[in-house]
């Protein structure tokens, strides 16, 4: 996969940062790009951070700023990070790219300490390009196709069941959900 130069994933994603415990020492970033966000996040939190990375490209530039980042699927790279735990696991806009969101969630919660939150950002469907390339065209915006978008994320049996994957209402996990852009 060709890394694609997009601001959003290569962003410090200042809108998400706010959104991690302060109490967090280890930060578990899905779909960490190049590591500018975990970067924000090490140098506001003075957390361990590990990230799990698809593209070998964004991969290597992720290893310069983070403690540790595997080169894999996040279910595979989940996989490969079993045993450990995290106060914090973070899946900026990766979701929606993964063929089975609810794995990875469910992937999620095994690499959790007991007291673990888990940060959730999805693409805002009801921005307008996206409103507009979805609803009259039945496609995502070109940006979004390039990036692996090639169906809504959270419409009918790809919508994350969040109980399915374990995350239950008055659990002591949080689940923040934020409609980024």
């Amino acid at each position: 996969m060709a890394a694609t130069r997009v601001s959003s994933y290569t962003s410090p994603r200042p809108d998400l940062a706010p959104l991690l415990p302060l109490h967090a020492a280890s930060v578990l970033d899905i779909g960490c790009s190049n590591g500018a966000f975990g970067a924000e996040v090490k140098a506001r939190l003075g957390a361990t951070i590990v990230g799990i990375e698809i593209d070998p490209d964004f991969a290597r530039e992720a290893e310069a700023r983070l403690d540790r980042v595997v080169c894999d699927d996040a279910i595979a790279g989940l996989g490969a990070l079993y045993g450990e735990r995290f106060d914090c696991a973070v899946c900026a806009d990766v979701l929606e790219h993964v063929a089975d969101p609810d794995a990875v969630l469910t992937g999620v919660r095994e690499v959790l300490s007991s007291e673990g939150t888990v940060v959730v950002s999805l693409p805002n469907v009801r921005f307008y390009d996206t409103f507009v390339e979805l609803g009259l065209r039945g496609r995502w915006p070109l940006g979004h196709r390039r990036l692996g978008h090639g169906r809504p994320p959270y419409v009918g049996e790809h919508r994350p069941d969040w109980r399915k994957s374990g995350y239950m209402r008055g659990d002591r996990r949080t689940l923040w959900l934020d409609c980024s852009e």
